[in-house]
């Protein structure tokens, strides 16, 4: 429910005239990372991982 529920926001930031930097990426891209993002959390909640810690990109 989470997923679809998130699809639906996904969709409509990238329709937005505030969030055009969306539509750069495929769609697929951030559907992947979506996904990634509602499992991270259900197997943090559920107690089978820690807190999520994002990493940084480019130079460290």
């Amino acid at each position: 429910m989470l997923y679809e529920s998130m699809a639906k926001v996904l969709s409509g930031w990238r329709n937005s005239n505030e969030t055009l930097w969306l539509t750069d990426p495929p769609n697929h891209q951030l559907q992947h990372a979506r996904k990634d993002i509602v499992r991270t959390y259900q197997n943090f909640f559920a107690g089978r991982a820690e807190f999520p810690a994002f990493k940084k990109n480019g130079p460290q």
